[in-house]
C-alpha cells in the first residue's frame, strides 16, 4: 500500500515539508497525480517545487514538473488531478517503483456499513531536520456511513 500512496514534498519559501499525499493514476496514456483539492494549491502555483521521494530510503525527490491541474471547487468533493506532462518525469516515477493505479483499481460505491481503509501521509506531524523531511504514513479503518454518486461519507468506528 505504501508504494501506492506517496507523500508530496514541497519546498516552498525555502522550507521543505510534507504537504499531504497522493497517488498516481494512469488513464488514456496520461499519468496523473491525484490528491485532495486543498493540497493541490502548491501544484497550482509552483509545480516545480513539489515532488515525491525517489524511493523508500529517501534522499532525493522527483519534481512533478509542468502539467495541467484540474480540481473540484465544492465542499462535498475534495479531489484534484495533476496531469504530468514531462516524459522524463513520467519515466522517473515509473523507475522509482511506485504502483500506478488505473481503471481496474476503481471500486464502485461501497455498501453502507462496509469497512473502508484509508491510507495517507498527512502534513500534520511531519518534521524537518536539516535537509531531511520526516513523516509517517497513517492508516485508518473507517466505516461507510453514506454514499451517493459524488462522495462517500466515512465514520470513525466506535472504540
Amino acid at each position: 500500500m505504501d508504494r501506492c500512496v506517496v507523500p508530496l514534498i514541497a519546498d516552498l519559501r525555502g522550507v521543505a515539508g510534507i504537504e499531504g499525499s497522493g497517488c498516481f493514476f494512469e488513464h488514456s496514456n496520461h499519468l496523473f497525480l491525484v490528491t485532495a483539492s486543498h493540497i493541490a494549491e502548491s501544484l497550482a502555483h509552483s509545480p516545480e517545487h513539489v515532488g515525491v521521494p525517489t524511493g523508500a530510503g529517501g534522499g532525493s525527490c522527483i519534481t512533478v514538473g509542468s502539467g495541467q491541474l484540474a480540481f473540484t471547487e465544492t465542499d462535498q468533493l475534495d479531489v484534484a488531478a495533476f496531469r504530468i506532462d514531462e516524459p522524463s518525469v513520467r519515466a522517473a516515477i515509473r523507475a522509482a517503483g511506485y504502483r500506478i493505479l488505473n481503471t481496474t483499481d476503481v471500486v464502485q460505491t461501497p455498501a453502507i456499513g462496509a469497512p473502508a481503509f484509508v491510507f495517507g501521509w498527512p502534513a500534520v506531524g511531519a518534521k524537518v531536520q536539516g535537509d531531511v523531511v520526516r513523516g509517517a504514513p497513517v492508516a485508518m479503518l473507517l466505516r461507510v456511513e453514506g454514499a451517493d454518486d459524488r462522495s462517500i461519507q466515512l465514520e470513525w468506528p466506535e472504540a
